[in-house]
């Protein structure tokens, strides 16, 4: 179990926020949660970041408006995916479930329209033909 109390003190639970003095700084903190989480055999994610850093959700928000902190939230976000697409400890499907709801993931679909060449009156058959076997 980790000692808390310094932590908690220095991140700023009692009162001190975290401050960031570079973009660097909140990448290299990201990173050792990273490292942290593979060691542990977690699947890292913004939550536990600022659980395991002591960071409020407010505090990050804030450095996430600064513009020299934007290239570092896109590899953060970069990092994230990575891990989810990499990680060995968890299915396809959830994996699947987790690309699609944290990082807007779609489903592939082709839709083929196929063109039929028909006159009206094969038409009208096709439709009576189909109406009177689903009666």
């Amino acid at each position: 179990m980790r000692d808390l109390s310094k932590s908690v003190y220095r991140h700023g639970i009692l009162g001190r926020y975290p401050k960031f003095d570079s973009p660097q700084e909140l990448l290299d903190l990201f990173l050792d949660y990273v490292d942290y989480c593979i060691e542990n055999y977690r699947l890292p994610n913004i939550a536990g970041f600022r659980c395991y850093k002591f960071i409020s959700k407010r505090t990050l928000f804030e450095y996430e408006r600064k513009a020299e902190f934007l290239p570092v939230f896109d590899l953060i976000e970069d990092v994230l995916q990575d891990e989810t697409i990499n990680n060995k400890t968890i299915d396809a499907i959830t994996k699947k479930l987790i690309l699609q709801s944290k990082f807007g993931y779609v489903e592939k679909t082709e839709n083929k329209n196929i063109e039929v060449a028909m006159t009206p009156e094969e038409a009208e058959r096709i439709i009576t033909e189909y109406e009177s076997k689903n009666r």
